[in-house]
């Protein structure tokens, strides 16, 4: 059972998953969770759950420097594996989710989103996940938070052939990210009318992409990245299935030196589209990614 009473001088002090999903949701209190927790090691959530965890409490942070929370399994008609739930403002820090699992569910698909953190400001956090997509019209990695030094990994367990019908497919849009690492590995990512960038608001970040399949339906980019300063993109074993011939942005309002690999672009170009590069992203090669001296001279690296 936890203990304290919630205040900032006398945080509620959790060492079980069942006391994190109740003091979480507690607005306006402070949680600290005080040793690292194991959802295999708790009756209710070994085989799983069917809610989210629901954070609306004013300060959730990790004891003695970070904690853990390690195997975190939600499915059913969850539409959320971690959700912002409160009114107010949550700060969230020195956390790490490890070894989580996320079913999105076939129902209300549109409205699946694995980390849904408006109203967050996160530092010192680190997500790491498997997502089984089901047969569903679209789904989003990560929208809203402000993120600050952190790494969000995902990694698809049933990756389809296509995603069809009109919802929208989002992989990390953040309110805003500084000095974050970004990877998703093997995910299916649609595009569609007047669709937002899938990777936007972020300064200083990198962004790893791997088995990426991604569909385009109509105009309405940028459809791959905007409103981005500094940061890089590695983007392999890229699918391009144009659904209709369509022209779209590929970069938008990319500021300072952005630097996206060769081989994804060469691949953009080939799967039949027009896309717009901003004038601040630079297309090198792996040798030339891998060069700091190479970096420095094109003003990424100081």
């Amino acid at each position: 059972m936890y203990t304290g009473t919630g205040t900032a001088e006398d945080p509620y002090m959790v060492t079980t998953l069942a006391d994190l999903y109740t003091c979480a949701a507690i607005e306006g209190a402070h949680v600290c969770i005080a040793d690292d927790i194991s959802a295999s090691s708790e009756e209710a959530y070994a085989a799983g759950t069917d809610s989210p965890l629901a954070i609306a409490c004013a300060h959730l942070y990790g004891a003695d420097g970070g904690r853990r929370v390690t195997g975190l399994v939600v499915g059913g008609d969850a539409q959320n594996l971690i959700v912002h739930s409160g009114a107010g403002t949550t700060e969230m820090e020195l956390i790490d989710f490890v070894d989580c699992v996320f079913t999105r569910p076939a129902v209300n698909a549109a409205q699946a989103v694995d980390l849904l953190l408006r109203g967050m400001t996160i530092r010192d956090c680190n997500f790491s996940y498997a997502v089984r997509q089901a047969d569903v019209l679209g789904a989003s990695v990560l929208i809203g938070g402000d993120l600050t030094s952190c790494t969000v990994y995902v990694k698809g367990t049933t990756p389809r052939d296509r995603l069809s019908g009109g919802q929208q497919t989002l992989l990390f849009y953040p309110d805003s990210a500084h000095g974050c690492n970004f990877e998703a590995h093997g995910l299916h990512a649609y595009s569609t009318p007047g669709a937002l960038p899938m990777i936007a608001n972020a300064t200083k970040c990198l962004f790893l992409i791997e088995d990426l399949k991604l569909y385009h339906s109509t105009i309405g980019g940028p459809y791959i990245a905007s409103d981005c300063d500094t940061c890089a993109f590695a983007i392999s074993q890229q699918k391009m299935d144009s659904i209709t011939q369509q022209t779209g942005a590929g970069f938008d309002n990319m500021t300072g030196v952005n630097i996206i690999d060769a081989e994804f672009w060469e691949s953009i170009e080939t799967g039949g589209f027009t896309l717009i590069d901003s004038g601040n992203v630079y297309r090198l090669s792996t040798q030339q990614m891998k060069s700091a001296a190479y970096l420095t001279e094109i003003g990424f690296l100081p």
